[in-house]
């Protein structure tokens, strides 16, 4: 945003810029053989797709992890699983 709304105490007190998190503003721009509409559905198509094929290569990946790895983090997990038991088993006793 330039701003230009909130420049000198008159215009601040009348205009409040905030913003949205999940809202962005984009201007885009043809030289003239197709419409701006069209660039943005084409861009987004492109992006779906680069985002699907992200998506499979991590799955590829994670079912490519070695078994040594997966009865790692289960032992992880009983230990995590252990240590929360003692600390609610501490805070009964507490």
């Amino acid at each position: 945003m330039c701003r230009e709304c909130v420049r000198g105490p008159e215009r601040a007190e009348k205009v409040e810029l905030t913003r949205k998190r999940d809202h962005f503003i984009f201007d885009v721009e043809s030289a003239g053989q197709l419409p701006s509409a069209r660039l943005v559905v084409d861009a987004l198509s492109v992006l779906i797709e680069k985002c699907n094929t992200v998506e499979k290569e991590l799955d590829k990946a994670l079912q490519r992890r070695a078994p040594e790895e997966t009865m790692r983090d289960a032992e992880d997990e009983d230990v995590v699983d252990e240590e929360m038991v003692d600390v609610d088993d501490a805070e009964e006793e507490g």
